[in-house]
This record gives C-alpha cells, structure tokens and sequence, in this order.
C-alpha cells in the first residue's frame, strides 16, 4: 500500500513523531503543507516536514485519457486556442518548517 510510503521516509532518517499519508488528489500537497503549519501553530511540535509526491501510473493515466483530459499531440498548448488537455508528469518537493 501506498499509505507505507511516509513511515519508511521517517523510519529511515529517524524522525519522531506523528507521520501520515493523505491522498486528496491535486491537493495533498497543500493540505501536508497546512497541517504541519497548523501542528507548529499548536505548539505540537519544535519542527514539521511536508512533502510532496506525484507518480504516474498506469491506472491513472488511464483513467485521465478516458475522460479526455490527456492532450492528443502530447504537447501543453497553455491559453491556446490549441490546447486539448494537459501532459502528465512526476515530481517531488520537500519543506521543512
């Protein structure tokens, strides 16, 4: 499962405390980044980290080219009248707060 993911990352650098994985689509990110600035707030802890990870797979990428929102030409065409979906990619981003 997915959901395993964060509790290697801490496990492997030895960090302590609360660790969770959300999946709220587009917006995971953001939400990580808000609770753990929320969690800072409280005084719930000295430091947070907050990261990010979108991975292509398969059965997404599926799912995305039935609904028709993957580009035919396989090119982004932003705020062009040519524009016929967007193109997928990986990435990665880390905060320490």
């Amino acid at each position: 499962a997915l959901s395993v993911a964060s509790g290697r990352v801490s496990f492997t650098l030895g960090l302590t405390g609360p660790c969770l994985t959300l999946d709220t689509a587009c917006s995971s990110s953001l939400v990580a980044l808000h609770l753990a600035a929320s969690a800072l707030k409280r005084m719930e802890c000295p430091k947070a980290a907050a990261t990010g990870v979108g991975m292509l797979t398969q059965a997404v990428s599926k799912a995305f080219s039935a609904a028709g929102m993957l580009s035919v030409l396989g090119r982004c065409h932003t705020f062009d009248r040519r524009g016929d979906g967007y193109c997928r990619g990986e990435g990665c981003g880390a905060l320490l707060l």
